[in-house]
């Protein structure tokens, strides 16, 4: 086990691009700077009650785990599938591209923007539509848009996987779509931490609500975001986050927040029942048992 963390933390420290390069590079020293560990309030700290298959809560500095339950096991993951979709989107397509939505896309099933076949948004849009409402339709418009179809852009996903020496993650489309979409709350984490240094994408996933035109103006999207905390005293805190539904994957979710410390952590919870109730659970205790010098 710790021989696979250090693989996925030196893949964090290490730029993909110089992991990746056919040309040999020389790797330059870094000065790995560790932010102080959180304390407990209380010695005994019992774990907190929740119904999730799987959470985890790491502070983000230090990457220190304060809880953490069934963390290594895979699970369907449903459309937190679209945080690695708008990673290879970022770094394949600039923001004002304009793309033509392909009518296949716009007839995609599941959570959608309401794409109509043909009109052209700016991929800046369109990303938007994938993160605020989840929609389906702008991640196989994305995909179509970078890779000419959804398996070649499923290929990229996978590789970007390895890039980031995440062993157990698996996509199969480019929404969340299919249950072979999959990975682990440890690997989500890492994933995240990546998505979550953009500060465009950041900056939306925390969006209540938007109005998406078509680049004619001939059509205009209303959309609100899938995450209810937005807009709660709680959701005043969140940075980023993602949310996932499907059957087989029940409630996920993904919150990066604030401390009451004014720390950074990053929350995930996979399968469960009443996502914002297991993450409120975990955030409040949070609060009670660690600070921070």
């Amino acid at each position: 086990m710790w021989e696979k963390f250090i693989r996925v933390l030196l893949a964090q420290v290490i730029p993909v691009s110089t992991l990746t390069s056919p040309v040999a590079q020389t790797v330059p020293n870094v000065d790995i700077q560790v932010e102080p560990l959180a304390k407990i309030v209380q010695e005994q700290v019992e774990p907190p009650a929740i119904a999730s298959r799987a959470g985890l809560v790491i502070e983000t500095h230090s990457n220190e785990t304060l809880f953490e339950k069934n963390v290594w096991d895979v699970f369907p993951i449903a459309s937190l599938t679209k945080l690695m979709t708008a990673l290879v989107v970022r770094e394949h397509l600039e923001l004002d591209t304009i793309v033509e939505v392909n009518p296949l896309a716009a007839n995609i099933e599941g959570s959608r923007l309401g794409l109509i076949a043909y009109e052209r948004m700016t991929v800046k849009d369109l990303l938007r539509g994938l993160l605020i409402p989840s929609g389906n339709d702008a991640a196989f418009a994305l995909s179509m848009a970078v890779a000419g179809n959804q398996e070649q852009f499923v290929t990229l996903m996978n590789q970007r996987t390895k890039a980031l020496g995440l062993e157990n993650t698996r996509f199969v489309d480019p929404a969340g779509l299919g249950d072979g979409n999959v990975s682990s709350a440890f690997e989500l984490a890492h994933l995240a931490k990546q998505v979550f240094k953009d500060p465009f994408l950041a900056e939306i996933m925390k969006e209540e609500s938007a109005v998406l035109n078509a680049v004619d103006q001939e059509y205009v999207h209303q959309i609100k975001n899938t995450n209810r905390l937005l807009g709660t005293d709680l959701g005043k805190r969140i940075i980023a986050g993602k949310t996932g539904t499907t059957k087989s994957a029940g409630q996920c979710l993904i919150a990066y927040l604030r401390t009451d410390s004014d720390r950074t952590i990053l929350s995930i919870v996979l399968g469960s029942p009443d996502r914002y109730s297991d993450m409120g659970t975990i955030i409040d205790w949070v609060d009670a048992n660690y600070h921070w010098n």
